[in-house]
């Protein structure tokens, strides 16, 4: 497990490519954001380029969520400058020569991971997410 201890944005995707590169016996799995990916999901292609088995798990709230957090902490029901307007990733993976998923409700989660984790070579797996946390509504909630 990597991680950024200094809480900078868009480490997920080369931190995920650096791991599978350096082991490339072991099955990956980035986890990002929407907003992290943005700033550096183009290294996709290199994960194509190289052939590595990198999975990518892209949570899409369509916002940066963690900077929205902080404003709404210290500004309550002010956030500024944290929306998104993202492109269709799973597409997007597809453009650069990896497989892409999408999921929007909770029912399709596992035959979606399954799937995706069985294939060899670079999958992106979208995942609609929602700003604010709903108990109830989440697909982890549909999950329990």
């Amino acid at each position: 497990m990597l991680g950024s201890a200094c809480g900078a944005m868009g480490s997920g995707v080369p931190s995920g490519l650096a791991a599978s590169l350096r082991y490339p016996d072991r099955q990956v799995v980035a986890f990002c954001g929407d907003g992290g990916f943005l700033m550096t999901g183009n290294e996709l292609a290199t994960a194509v380029a190289r052939g590595t088995d990198l999975k990518i798990v892209v949570s899409n709230n369509s916002s940066y969520g963690t900077i929205r957090s902080h404003q709404e902490r210290a500004f309550p029901n002010r956030p500024y400058g944290t929306d998104l307007s993202n492109p269709d990733f799973a597409a997007l993976a597809r453009a650069y020569g990896a497989a892409g998923y999408f999921i929007s409700d909770a029912t399709d989660v596992e035959a979606i991971v399954k799937e995706a984790m069985s294939m060899k070579g670079p999958v992106l797996i979208g995942v609609k997410s929602e700003v604010h946390h709903s108990p109830d509504k989440s697909i982890g909630a549909a999950l329990r």
